[in-house]
């Protein structure tokens, strides 16, 4: 009878836990976010923008803009910090970074932010 009890009491136990589940996965709530880009970077002006790393020196073009410079390493960490820059057609800065290691270089503004991959070879 104990035996019985403990199983219909599991099996209720698993059916509520169950029904709870469902539950949260059917509640799922939408959020619209609207951004707009500056009317002078709009998607295909951004599309020209480009960076290269050799030789230890970075180089950005396409970007006439005051923006900041973050440089991460594949683990996150942010190696490299650009505070005002400011960009007119191109721009070259000597870095020190680790060779044979994979960065994420990202520019950003108050209107605009983008991502670029770059290896130090």
């Amino acid at each position: 009878m104990k035996k019985i009890y403990l199983f219909i009491t599991v099996f209720m136990m698993t059916l509520t836990l169950f029904a709870h589940t469902q539950e949260r996965k059917k509640s799922v709530d939408f959020y619209a976010v609207n951004y707009s880009l500056a009317q002078d970077f709009s998607n295909e002006n951004l599309k020209k923008v480009s960076t290269s790393y050799h030789n230890g020196k970075l180089s950005i073009v396409g970007l006439e803009k005051t923006v900041q410079i973050e440089i991460y390493n594949l683990l996150g960490k942010k190696v490299v910090y650009l505070k005002n820059v400011n960009i007119r057609g191109t721009f070259h800065k000597f870095l020190d970074l680790p060779r044979n290691n994979i960065y994420i270089v990202k520019i950003s503004s108050s209107d605009f932010s983008k991502t670029f991959k770059i290896v130090a070879k």
